[in-house]
């Protein structure tokens, strides 16, 4: 799942190309625009009153592949949707992508 952060009004597929080039900087996965749904757009959900963008990509690829951008991201893993929710209710996953995992489960 990418979560993309704009400052701007527009929306639609253009944004694509930018959520593919930060998915490449951020953790190394090289995606296609093939690769890519979008899964949401929300206005209200960022609190610097940015909009997001939340797009979906179902890729198979070992972890091992990924090579992580220290300062953007700590950890990556795969997890199936019970996993999430078990994570979500513990804590344990980050609140960022909390607005968007009903969502998210809707194209699982």
């Amino acid at each position: 799942m990418v979560c993309l952060r704009r400052c701007g009004g527009e929306r639609g597929n253009f944004f694509v190309s930018i959520a593919i080039r930060e998915t490449g900087e951020e953790i190394g996965l090289n995606l296609r625009p093939e690769d890519m749904r979008l899964v949401m757009q929300c206005p209200e959900c960022d609190k610097w009153g940015s909009l997001v963008d939340v797009w979906l990509a179902k890729v198979d690829v070992p972890l091992q592949d990924l090579s992580l951008r220290k300062n953007e991201v700590s950890d990556a893993g795969w997890f199936d949707v019970e996993q999430m929710r078990q994570m979500f209710a513990s804590g344990e996953a980050s609140p960022n992508i909390l607005f968007a995992f009903s969502e998210v489960c809707k194209f699982l």
